[in-house]
């Protein structure tokens, strides 16, 4: 199973965090759970690194490197970021990986999850 959206924090109180942190939690504890960095709940605020650097980080603590996956929920989160701007500031979060657990995140468990493997040797051979 896949949970999208991070979880989607909206509430970015200390009790909403809490709140949230706990189901991420008890889901992360659950091995076929992945969690899908995308739409990361902004309701009314603008997207950047600094307002969500906190979760993207927590939730690869909680699932791990190998339980995570970039989503870009495009063309909604166009509404708040560009896909570049997304794509590199989710890449800033993650800084603190290796470049192996980066790319895993980025393209290897969405191919591994999702059992794309044979698709992406097809198109490597156009």
């Amino acid at each position: 199973m896949v949970l999208n959206h991070t979880g989607l924090p909206w509430d970015r109180s200390e009790a909403g965090l809490a709140h949230w942190r706990k189901g991420m939690k008890a889901l992360a504890r659950l091995p076929q759970v992945y969690c899908k960095i995308s739409e990361l709940g902004l309701l009314n605020a603008a997207w950047t690194v600094a307002s969500n650097q906190r979760v993207v980080q927590e939730a690869v603590e909680l699932f791990g490197p190998s339980r995570c996956m970039f989503g870009s929920n495009f063309p909604v989160a166009s509404l708040r970021v560009g896909f570049l701007s997304q794509v590199l500031g989710i890449d800033k979060m993650l800084q603190h990986l290796t470049a192996a657990e980066r790319h895993d995140i980025f393209v290897n468990n969405a191919i591994s999850f999702y059992r794309l493997e044979p698709f992406c040797r097809q198109v490597q051979k156009h």
